[in-house]
């Protein structure tokens, strides 16, 4: 059997009581856990009161309690060099304060027993997320406070009406990243986005710089015969076909060309009989 390596840590189970795991608080703590990296130290249990979460940290420290704090300490066992730090929000004390008022922010005002949530409110985090990748924007990644708010308002903005959402663009935007590069979409589901639709740039670059056609060459389909219009301008004045016209014209030029050529000739005779 190959020996742990002498700085190998090895964590113990940590058991989290939520409602339900299918619930808001439950998929909440799911997605923490996963981004962490600590999935397999956290057990999830069932049990607890609706909208309500539980950490027994250690014997003599008694529990920890309500979502945001238990979403912070699951944050703080993430094992990557430096994660625990930033995806908790406290490599600063300016990221560990505007972390801690959008966790509070989070469960407050957004809720987390699964209830509608105001517009106006959707309407407000949507102007938040204006100039912002992330709600705390503290670091170059999402932080706690992003998951937390993210797994709040995550239902609310997919009951929303298509055009609503749409119209609420940073905030679907921000669930969509969240969802897409977190894991998020795994754990509450594909949030339906409407995107937008742009005109063929290069099919009209390409159309303003081809060489000009000719309109009736193309109308022919760049062979020489007669167009349409030209075919129907030919019937009305009863000369039938455009080539009967065509034909026409050629035996009237010919006659003339035979005029021409016979005039000098008849004048030849002339001169010839006065001399």
């Amino acid at each position: 059997r190959t020996p742990l390596p002498a700085d190998a840590v090895t964590m113990s189970p940590v058991q989290v009581k939520v409602d339900t795991k299918t619930s808001t608080v439950g998929r909440i703590v799911t997605l923490v856990a996963s981004v962490a990296g600590v999935s397999d130290a956290v057990v999830v249990v069932e049990g607890a009161p609706a909208g309500a979460c539980a950490i027994a940290a250690a014997p003599d420290a008694g529990d920890l309690e309500g979502v945001a704090t238990c979403a912070r300490y699951l944050a703080s066992l993430a094992t990557a060099e430096g994660e625990a730090a930033r995806l908790g929000g406290v490599e600063s004390p300016e990221a560990d304060a505007e972390v801690s008022e959008w966790l509070t922010r989070a469960v407050t005002e957004y809720g987390v027993a699964g209830d509608p949530i105001a517009e106006d409110k959707l309407e407000a985090l949507d102007a938040h997320l204006l100039s912002r990748t992330f709600v705390a924007n503290v670091s170059y990644r999402a932080t706690v406070a992003d998951l937390v708010a993210y797994g709040c308002v995550r239902d609310a903005v997919g009951a929303l009406s298509e055009d609503k959402r749409t119209a609420l663009v940073n905030l679907a935007r921000w669930c969509d990243h969240i969802g897409g590069a977190y894991g998020g979409d795994d754990i509450f589901g594909k949030l339906l986005m409407r995107h937008a639709e742009f005109p063929d740039v290069l099919g009209v670059f390409r159309a303003m710089n081809d060489p000009k056609v000719d309109k009736k060459l193309k109308e022919r389909g760049g062979a020489g015969g007669p167009t349409k219009q030209e075919q129907k301008d030919a019937k009305r004045k009863g000369a039938g076909t455009f080539a009967d016209v065509g034909d026409d014209a050629k035996g009237k030029d010919a006659g003339a060309d035979d005029k021409k050529n016979a005039a000098p000739a008849e004048g030849k005779k002339k001169e010839k009989k006065e001399k």
